[in-house]
């Protein structure tokens, strides 16, 4: 969600928040709040609540991930970027440890404009916006290979303002293996399977 700076977000029941990102330095400032949640299905609508002085503009993006562990979704932490006054906001690199996990760039601004649409980072699909009275949302993802580094991601908004972004990589479900005291394998399970116990033949 993407508001303007100073006004309070309550986090959306059962969501744990990721990290916040806050313009400075620029006529209007914004903050972009991140929250994920591990869904066990069923779910059709998120509320959110917010303080300070209303009504004001508000922006929000929603996005369901499948195929993402449960446990630890995402890699290690997010970064952020911030443009007190411009067109484009970068965000700084990841570095994914496991093959296949999932870029997502989420943008945010506040402009004097009334009308604004995003353009996602170069490689990368834009795949949600928002906005609309001043304060714009979007998100960009893409599918990555190898481990190794993502490179800085710069999306482009299509007028000035104050502009936020945040970059995460979303984890794949992994296998986990369990171990005795002397280190033999004694469990396997892959995700979404059961596990299956290993033993030993002694003789």
């Amino acid at each position: 969600t993407t508001q303007a700076s100073g006004n309070a977000v309550t986090t959306p029941t059962g969501y744990t928040p990721v990290t916040t990102a806050t313009t400075s330095g620029g006529a209007v400032n914004v903050t972009t709040n991140v929250y994920r949640r591990s869904s066990p299905g069923g779910e059709s609508a998120v509320t959110i609540a917010y303080g300070g002085t209303l009504p004001f503009a508000k922006s929000v993006v929603i996005a369901v991930y499948r195929g993402v562990d449960p446990v630890t979704p995402i890699d290690g932490a997010a970064v952020t970027g911030t443009t007190a006054s411009g067109t484009t906001v970068t965000t700084g690199a990841l570095a994914p440890v496991q093959p296949a996990e999932r870029l997502v760039v989420l943008q945010g601004a506040g402009t004097a404009a009334v009308s604004a649409t995003w353009t996602a980072p170069t490689g990368m699909q834009e795949s949600a916006q928002d906005g609309g009275t001043t304060i714009f949302a979007g998100l960009a993802d893409q599918s990555l290979g190898a481990p190794g580094s993502s490179g800085t991601r710069t999306s482009q908004l299509s007028t000035s303002g104050a502009l936020t972004g945040v970059a995460l990589a979303l984890r794949p479900p992994q296998t986990t293996y369990g171990y005795d005291l002397r280190g033999n394998r004694t469990s396997i399970t892959p995700p979404h399977a059961a596990p299956t116990t290993l033993t030993y033949d002694q003789a």
